[in-house]
């Protein structure tokens, strides 16, 4: 079936092992930006598959690029789980083949390939494609065993057992540095100047509207302006939206450099559809930005 293809079957899975993130700001996953294409086997992977995917970013491990990785404690029943308090979660999805069948036994031995370098390692599967004899695989390997019997319907079948990973890869140390710091990303800051970002910092100091101080000096683009700088810590957004205390020492700099925070962002306004480098441009704005990125 093909809405049992491997989008969909990592999708139930997510939802399965991770059905509170909305809620949560101790849980992240992220899945790997292979699944942020159209159609998968032939199959046009539907809008509410790739959201319930989102957000996506590459994954790079040293053991390859597993389908998702996670931080925090999944749903179901995981052996041994006071022994990591947020742990590392690799997911091997393998969807249907046009033959009908799919490769459980590939899928356990990528999960297991991952455990040098994270706690839990699962394979989600469709149900069906499920037998005693990788299981018992799977249990060899300490890989969990996700059956996926819908798009919306999986659960864990088998459960994994918690393993001390040694020293963290720069790849799951970046999924794990979101998850502390709650900053869910799409993959990209989504507008290219950073000008953008530190703006809606500004902006939200302003004394006016932010919407509409942040359109009229800066970009039409609110939304996009507004999830880099929370990507940047310039903006805390839990509860009500404020700055954070890099956020005000943009602001502080934008007084002490302009005067006042309206002052700095009508400079702002001058510097839209300047082609001319931030650096050449404004050389110590650049060198904030810089600082912020950092």
């Amino acid at each position: 079936m093909a809405t049992l293809a491997e989008p969909a079957v990592l999708a139930a899975a997510k939802d399965a092992l991770y059905p509170d993130l909305a809620e949560r700001d101790d849980r992240y996953a992220v899945t790997e930006t292979q699944f942020t294409v159209d159609s998968w086997g032939g199959w046009s992977i539907p809008d509410g598959v790739r959201e319930r995917l989102r957000p996506f970013n590459a994954i790079r491990l040293h053991s390859g690029e597993p389908d998702l990785l996670g931080d925090g404690l999944p749903a179901g029943e995981v052996l041994d789980a006071a022994a990591a308090s947020a742990p590392v979660v690799a997911v091997e999805a393998k969807g249907r083949s046009k033959t009908g069948s799919a490769d459980v036994a590939r899928g356990i031995e990528q999960a297991h390939s991952r455990l040098s370098e994270v706690n839990l390692g699962y394979v989600a599967v469709p149900a069906d494609s499920i037998t005693e004899t990788t299981r018992s695989l799977a249990r060899e390997l300490n890989v969990g065993v996700v059956g996926v019997e819908s798009a919306d319907t999986a659960a864990v079948l088998e459960p994994p057992r918690v393993t001390g990973a040694g020293e963290f890869s720069t790849g799951v140390e970046a999924v794990r540095f979101r998850a502390r710091t709650h900053r869910l990303s799409d993959g990209s800051f989504p507008v290219n100047h950073p000008k953008n970002y530190l703006g809606y910092a500004l902006a939200l100091a302003a004394e006016a509207d932010t919407e509409a101080t942040y359109e009229k000096y800066v970009i039409r683009l609110t939304e996009d302006g507004r999830r880099g700088a929370i990507l940047l810590g310039l903006v805390d957004c839990r509860g009500r939206e404020r700055l954070s205390h890099l956020g005000g020492e943009v602001v502080r700099f934008a007084r002490s450099r302009h005067g006042s925070v309206e002052a700095a962002l009508s400079t702002f306004d001058e510097w839209t559809g300047k082609s001319t480098r931030f650096t050449t441009l404004a050389p110590r704005w650049a060198q904030l930005a810089r600082s912020v990125t950092m």
